[in-house]
């Protein structure tokens, strides 16, 4: 009988965090989305448990929303918001650098994109795939140091 009601319990909460978060979403500008997967993307490697990861990033975007940012210039105390999760100061000094470097490029990308068009988004994802390949090395890095 407890557990029932544990389990109903976690069903309602998820069910409003999903609620805040489609609310959320609606309110925010396209671009703000993309950067947000890219930084939750970056998060996701770094704090190492995939079923926690995606409702630690949904719940503090539906609190960044909640306390009135919109825009890709305010992703930064999102970024801010996501750092006290992970443990480790190194890896929060490399994700909060890498985050921030995802905002930069998707800015520069957007930009780019008025004027050239359809053939910057390859390159964005060119960006994106070597920022990966980056975070990977340094992590493959920073684990054969600690051991």
């Amino acid at each position: 009988m407890n557990q029932a009601l544990v389990q109903e319990t976690k069903r309602k909460r998820a069910s409003q965090t999903s609620a805040k978060l489609k609310a959320a979403q609606s309110k925010v500008f396209p671009v703000v989305l993309r950067i947000k997967q890219e930084i939750d993307f970056c998060f996701s490697s770094f704090y190492g448990d995939m079923r926690y990861d995606k409702r630690v990033c949904d719940r503090a975007f539906a609190k960044w929303v909640e306390r009135g940012y919109r825009g890709p210039g305010e992703l930064s105390v999102y970024i801010d918001m996501l750092v006290p999760h992970l443990e480790v100061p190194t890896q929060q000094a490399i994700f909060r650098n890498l985050a921030q470097d995802c905002i930069t490029v998707v800015k520069k990308t957007r930009k780019s994109e008025k004027k050239q068009g359809f053939l910057s988004r390859y390159r964005f994802q060119i960006l994106v795939n070597l920022l990966i390949i980056l975070l990977l090395a340094g992590m493959f890095y920073l684990g054969r140091m600690t051991s």
